[in-house]
């Protein structure tokens, strides 16, 4: 369990650096509006114990997963700060499956939030692609 202390702080860090680098790809305002409802879905302490132990569970894989077979729709947002173009288009090459790559003009790194209904178009339609 993460002193309880430390996720308020931790909440802070994460939303003043999201407002960082949310300030190029939106307006103020809309960047405002994104950080209040990620700081109501983490701004409490399981919620945010869950977020960190998502981060911490990624090293604990070390061996290679090997090619992704399963249908995949990349969406990313021409204006990420955190995933650039290089890195977003090279996903490729682990995918052996079906793959969709969707550049949203304008958008940052959370394109949910920053275009949902683009977003929802793309998934629905990649859905209807891939049944279950």
């Amino acid at each position: 369990m993460i002193w309880p202390a430390v996720v308020p702080r931790l909440a802070a860090i994460a939303f003043a650096e999201l407002e960082r680098f949310e300030t190029k790809a939106a307006t103020r305002k809309a960047m405002l509006r994104v950080v209040e409802r990620v700081a109501k879905r983490l701004g409490n302490t399981p919620a945010m114990e869950g977020a960190l132990a998502w981060y911490r569970a990624r090293g604990a894989i070390r061996a290679p997963l090997g090619a992704i077979r399963v249908p995949v729709l990349y969406i990313w947002g021409d204006a990420d700060d955190t995933v650039g173009r290089v890195a977003a288009e090279g996903t490729r090459e682990f995918v052996s499956g079906p793959y969709q790559f969707e550049i949203l003009p304008g958008v940052g790194h959370f394109a949910a939030d920053q275009a949902p209904d683009r977003v929802g178009e793309l998934l629905l339609a990649h859905l209807a692609r891939h049944p279950v």
